[in-house]
């Protein structure tokens, strides 16, 4: 997939891949579903023996999304289990689970700076999202547990966003930091937002040990 980057200069620093194939319904085996799945025009279809049909996410065990056509009548049971409506909600791959994002990193190539050294390179990547019309973008929030403006709050066009700061996140700001995304289908419509991913930072670090710094002019 082809990255997206961004460049920051704030010193205080506050997604496996699914088909897109529709599936029976799992709560309603006696409904015929449509078995023709690449693609519908529309989250509602007409089903055999004249049933309305519509279009779901559906989380399955392994923790996957994909696609079912249930019953109308059905969707309020469905709902009711989890399932949502398309676009589905995207995973979360990196960074989560803590992981911890090192500071002071050459490979940003921002200029060495005596006091901040050179910034942070990391990703944020997720799996695509699953829904019966063209997936358009993801909405991409990352902040600081507590901090009034977020570090991200943007629309990107493909699954992952590579950010290169050449700043850096200072001792007592390391960890509590938290990013989520949705999709958002051709037709402008959002799905929901994935669950909150947690990362922190390495100490910035300068050659000599000392601890990198943002000092007056």
């Amino acid at each position: 997939m082809r990255r997206i980057y961004a460049l920051a200069t704030a010193a205080l620093f506050t997604l496996t891949a699914c088909d897109n194939a529709t599936e029976p319904d799992p709560l309603s085996p006696r409904i015929d579903s449509l078995t023709t799945s690449g693609s519908v025009d529309s989250e509602t279809a007409l089903g055999a023996g004249g049933q309305s049909k519509v279009t779901l996410c559906h989380l399955r065990g392994n923790g996957a999304w994909n696609l079912v056509e249930v019953a109308e009548a059905a969707v309020d049971a469905h709902r009711d289990h989890g399932d949502t409506e398309p676009p589905c909600t995207p995973t979360l791959l990196e960074p989560i689970d803590g992981q911890l994002i090192p500071q002071n990193n050459p490979a940003t190539q921002c200029p060495a700076h005596a006091y901040r050294g050179q910034g942070m390179r990391f990703l944020f990547d997720w799996t695509d999202s699953l829904s019966p019309v063209e997936i358009a973008g993801y909405e991409l929030y990352a902040h600081h547990v507590g901090a009034t403006y977020p570090i991200e709050s943007r629309f990107v066009t493909e699954s992952e966003f590579e950010k290169i700061s050449c700043s850096f996140v200072i001792d007592r700001n390391l960890l509590d930091w938290e990013w989520k995304v949705r999709a958002r289908d051709i037709y402008g419509r959002f799905g929901p937002w994935s669950e909150m991913g947690d990362f922190g930072f390495e100490p910035c670090r300068l050659a000599n040990g000392q601890a990198c710094s943002a000092p007056q002019d």
